[in-house]
Formats: C-alpha cells, sequence, structure tokens
C-alpha cells in the first residue's frame, strides 16, 4: 500500500509560536537579538534546526557539543511550555482518516527528540493514526530525512511509493530522493516563498486538499533494494 509520510513540526502540530519561543531562548542564552515575528522565524528555519544560526552570521561547526547539548534542552524546555506545541492543524485527523480509509499508510517523520515526539503525538489523541512514529535523539543535530526515509522503506520493503506531506526543503528533496511525491503545507515553519523555491509537486494552504490530490496521483512503483543473500 503507500505510504503518507507526514511531518510533525508545523504540519501535525501547528506549532510556529512555540518554535519561535524555543529559538528565542537560544539566541538569548547565546546573547543574540531575538527574532521579531513568526513570519522572520519562518525566514530563517533549516533544517537540521542548528543550520538556522547560518542565517544570523553564526558558525554552528564552531560551536562545541557540549553548547549545543546545552542549546537543544533549552530549546525543547521552552518549546513544551508553549501550548502551540499540543495544538493540532485542523484537518489532520480527518485527512489522516481519509488516507487509512483509501489504503494508505501514514507516519510521522520528525526531526524532534523521540520522546518529546511521542509524547506531543499522544496529547494531540493521534498516536492510533500512525503505523509508525519516528523521532531523533536529539533536536539540533540530526540524520537527514531523506537517508532515515530511505533506511524506513527498505526496512518495510515497501513496492509503492506515496507521498511527504511537509514544511520544508529537505523534506521536498527526502521526497524526490525517494520517488515520492512532495505536498508542501504553508501553515508551518518555513514561508511560502521558501518552500515554493524548493519546487515541491503540490503546495497547499490547508490540509483537506491532500484528498483532492492524492485521488489523481498515479504513482511509480519503489524498486525495494536487493537484499544480501
Amino acid at each position: 500500500m503507500p505510504t503518507a509520510v507526514w511531518g510533525f513540526n508545523g504540519v501535525v502540530a501547528q506549532d510556529v509560536e512555540a518554535h519561535l519561543a524555543g529559538f528565542n531562548a537560544m539566541l538569548s542564552e547565546l546573547e543574540f537579538p531575538n527574532v521579531a515575528s513568526v513570519e522572520d522565524i519562518r525566514a530563517i528555519t533549516r533544517s537540521p534546526l542548528i543550520s538556522s544560526f547560518e542565517k544570523l552570521g553564526m558558525e554552528p561547526s564552531l560551536m562545541p557539543e557540549s553548547l549545543k547539548f546545552k542549546l537543544s534542552r533549552l530549546y525543547q524546555g521552552v518549546y513544551l511550555k508553549n501550548k502551540s506545541a499540543y495544538i493540532r492543524t485542523p484537518g489532520v485527523r480527518r485527512t489522516m482518516t481519509w488516507l487509512k480509509q483509501n489504503g494508505w499508510t501514514n507516519i510521522v517523520l520528525s526531526n524532534t527528540r523521540s520522546d518529546i515526539l511521542k509524547l506531543q503525538v499522544a496529547q494531540m489523541q493521534v498516536s492510533s493514526y500512525f503505523t509508525e512514529i519516528s523521532g531523533q535523539k536529539e533536536r539540533l543535530d540530526s540524520e537527514s530525512k531523506s537517508d532515515r526515509l530511505g533506511t524506513y522503506l527498505a526496512k518495510i520493503d515497501v513496492r509503492e511509493t506515496g507521498i511527504v506531506i511537509c514544511d520544508s526543503a529537505e523534506e521536498i528533496e527526502a521526497a524526490r530522493q525517494n520517488g515520492f511525491k512532495s505536498i508542501a503545507f504553508t501553515g508551518g515553519w518555513v514561508s511560502w516563498e521558501r518552500l515554493k523555491a524548493a519546487n515541491p509537486d503540490h503546495v497547499i494552504d490547508r490540509l483537506h486538499e491532500i484528498p483532492q490530490i492524492v485521488s489523481t496521483l498515479n504513482l511509480p512503483t519503489r524498486v525495494p533494494a536487493a537484499k544480501p543473500v
């Protein structure tokens, strides 16, 4: 069956305000000026999150690991205290239900730390909608989503592709590299202009647009990697 890969932050979760608060907490720790607005944070957010500092003139590669860890935990603490960290994006459960009823598998692939991701998914009451909930070890540094999606697909040995519902250029590229169609959502962490520049297959403003798009897709067959003899 085809797979719908959901980004979590900014897609399942309507959490850009929590992201802004957490990011500004890191900037304050570094004694840098805060980001003023949601529009501004959407203009600079990159994945992995630590690469966002480059837009502000900092060099993440020069940061000691202890500082990265401290910033990661600071971000998570402030982010999780913000109520928007637990708000579902309108239409997310209805869309996942439609996909499941029409033969799709829903998984969530996120750069959020695994334990935090599972906590948020549970509090939003969407755990049962996913067959896989995949997070990371830490928030700032992370393996690319393209590699993680490829690893997941190899594990389950699927022969159909699917869609990546996302809000970042990294996820659009992950879809492209794995033979999936990308559906970029403008209500997340990245601006409409940056999403458009990444050349997604589709751009949507509301999740309820997904069933109409999916109904017209002609998905290619995926050839799984050969298993060792």
